[in-house]
């Protein structure tokens, strides 16, 4: 049986269906982004992914309560891991 790692575990727990694509950018942004970032901050780190991809998972864990927005003023939408 598959044991699942912390980061399979929170997608889980917060209703999110689990694919390899998905996993890869949570492991990301938990991984690498400890401070408030943006949607280019992630296309930098993760060229490979499409941006609307990006842009659909980040909106995902914003409503799953995993990710929440942070307005700094700057006009560019910012992100921060909850």
């Amino acid at each position: 049986m598959h044991q699942q790692t912390t980061d399979e575990q929170s997608l889980h727990q917060a209703g999110i269906r689990i694919t390899a694509v998905r996993l890869l950018i949570w492991r990301y942004i938990r991984n690498n982004l400890a401070e408030a970032f943006s949607l280019a901050d992630l296309e930098s780190g993760l060229p490979t992914v499409d941006r609307s991809t990006l842009f659909r998972m980040l909106t995902l864990l914003n409503d799953a309560h995993l990710l929440h927005e942070i307005d700094d003023g700057s006009g560019s939408q910012k992100y921060c891991v909850c």
